[in-house]
């Protein structure tokens, strides 16, 4: 039910109906529908997909400098493929953890200001340190 509820928060937060939204990421406006009325639920992985496609979208970050695909093998029923998964930078990461609402979502932030916050201070306190060394 998370699934549905990140969906239709980015569907509302760009200002598309239903089936403008279908027709934009490629999803039947049925399932669509199904999913944000609670009578489906989506797998795990989709609303990471649109929302990677909706940043890429808006310009904010690009997929060159924050994607690379690695090539893995996978098994698939008895035999072995080879796929290309992408994966994507800190930059990617943290600009999705600040935008799509729900726990997870709360938790990364908080991670992250409590880090961002550390990193702040240590750099304030060498910068101090510097600063002491310089008076004698």
């Amino acid at each position: 039910m998370e699934s549905a509820k990140i969906i239709k928060g980015l569907r509302e937060n760009i200002g598309l109906s239903r089936k403008e939204f279908s027709e934009h990421v490629g999803i039947p406006v049925r399932t669509l529908e199904d999913w944000e009325a609670g009578r489906r639920t989506p797998p795990e992985y989709i609303p990471r997909l649109i929302a990677y496609q909706l940043k890429y979208e808006e310009c904010e970050l690009d997929e060159e400098s924050t994607c690379r695909k690695f090539r893995q093998v996978r098994k698939e029923g008895k035999r072995e493929v080879l796929r290309e998964i992408p994966f994507y930078n800190l930059d990617m990461i943290i600009s999705l953890g600040y935008r799509i609402k729900s726990k997870i979502a709360t938790n990364f932030r908080r991670w992250g200001s409590v880090q961002f916050r550390t990193a702040i201070y240590g750099i304030k306190d060498i910068f101090r340190r510097l600063s002491d060394k310089k008076r004698y």
